[in-house]
């Protein structure tokens, strides 16, 4: 959240307008199984994870500048 906060107030102070997508997973590309278990991992949850091919979709969105301005995910979850 502290992330989030410090890239919104960025944002502000910038005067950037329109819309912004602020994706902590945009560098990593986790896929969902991965960031589930690395989330469970990090908060001691013993969850079993079965992937399969059933679903597959990439919700990740890039800024029209190609960065980030957020860290990655890795950062706080390892």
């Amino acid at each position: 959240m502290s992330d989030t906060a410090a890239a919104l107030c960025d944002l502000v102070q910038e005067g950037t307008g329109g819309p912004v997508h602020l994706d902590s997973n945009a560098l990593d590309a986790l896929t969902f199984d991965q960031l589930v278990q690395k989330v469970g991992k990090k908060f001691e949850r013993n969850w079993v994870v079965e992937v399969t091919q059933d679903y597959v979709h990439d919700q990740r969105l890039v800024n029209e500048s190609g960065g980030s301005m957020l860290p990655p995910l890795s950062v706080h979850l390892g």
